[in-house]
């Protein structure tokens, strides 16, 4: 949208990457959008997320900037004018959930001593420029099935779905191999002289 808008007059919006912070495995970008004499700042987990965080804020000042008139941009907003655009716009690659999912879930596994998450495409609808991926996630004998605009967001709705699903269920404790309590003790008794 602020692509158009822009092209509409004749400029050109200029991003640029402020900072990344975060873990490794985890990052956040930060981007600066300028448009003219408008910047505005954005974030999100992936470059893309943070330019259209960014984007959303400087559309947004743009707004209510024209509706406040020649005064610059209000805080409050003038009667009758549009409602704040972030409420309006959702990105399609904004699917809601938090952090890094997938991660998230191989950690668990890890830290559970289960064996690593597999995921397979169940299915791919739609047309070339409007597909739908279906990712099935499966542990054991425990699968979810995530979908999406994209196979990146498919995997992360379904690692998102076995997370939350596996987080009530208890954590099991090693069972102990009493095979190798009395091959040692076998050991000891050969060891013993005659």
């Amino acid at each position: 949208l602020l692509q158009e808008l822009c092209m509409r007059r004749g400029i050109s919006p200029k991003y640029d990457l402020l900072q990344i912070e975060g873990a490794v495995h985890e990052p956040t970008f930060v981007y600066r959008v300028t448009v003219g004499e408008f910047a505005a700042n954005g974030s999100g987990q992936s470059k893309k997320k943070a330019k259209h965080a960014a984007a959303k804020a400087v559309l947004d000042i743009i707004i209510q900037g024209g509706a406040a008139g020649a005064g610059g941009p209000t805080a409050g907003g003038a009667p009758g004018a549009p409602p704040e655009l972030s409420t309006q716009i959702v990105s399609p690659y904004d699917d809601g959930i938090p952090g890094n999912p997938v991660g998230s879930l191989q950690e668990l596994c890890m830290a559970r001593r289960w064996p690593p998450p597999t995921y397979d495409l169940t299915s791919e609808e739609g047309f070339p420029h409007e597909r739908t991926f279906s990712i099935a996630c499966t542990i054991g004998n425990t699968k979810e099935i995530g979908t999406g605009k994209s196979k990146k967001l498919a995997k992360r709705q379904a690692a998102y779905k076995m997370t939350q699903r596996l987080k009530d269920q208890p954590v099991e404790q090693p069972q102990v191999n009493m095979l190798a309590d009395d091959d040692d003790e076998v050991i000891h008794l050969n060891d013993l002289p005659c």
